[in-house]
């Protein structure tokens, strides 16, 4: 790893380490000396071009694989859309938990084991 690939890789760190407000002195550890500066990320954002525009490229990327599910879940109500993960994941509910089925679907968990409960009272689900 020549000098730039070092200086590229330690300055990605620390933007990072800004926009998540994680920056801990005490956790880095450097293998070259480094000096590190605290920079306000809404001044990064607004004066730093190429920032800006690869924080908005990931913001996109990510609205995109987003919305067609999002919109699709508030189109049709949760049994559906849970019946569809059943159907195409037969297994789901013993390898993921139900909190992260929940977050997937968008709702509480609460609401998922009240429409498991529901299903399962309809004859519409099994175990």
């Amino acid at each position: 790893m020549n000098k730039l690939e070092k200086n590229h890789s330690i300055r990605l760190l620390l933007i990072l380490s800004f926009i998540l407000n994680t920056i801990n002195n005490k956790a880095i550890k450097a293998i070259v000396a480094v000096a590190y500066i605290m920079i306000d990320t809404n001044d990064l954002l607004k004066k730093d071009s190429l920032f800006n525009a690869l924080i908005m490229k990931a913001l996109a990327t990510k609205i995109g694989y987003n919305a067609p599910r999002n919109s699709f879940q508030q189109t049709y109500p949760i049994e559906d859309n849970f019946l569809r993960l059943k159907k195409f994941f037969p297994e789901l509910t013993n390898i993921i938990s139900k909190q992260d089925i929940a977050n997937y679907l968008g709702i509480t968990l609460r609401s998922l084991n009240r429409t498991i409960n529901n299903l399962k009272e309809r004859g519409l689900l099994n175990s």
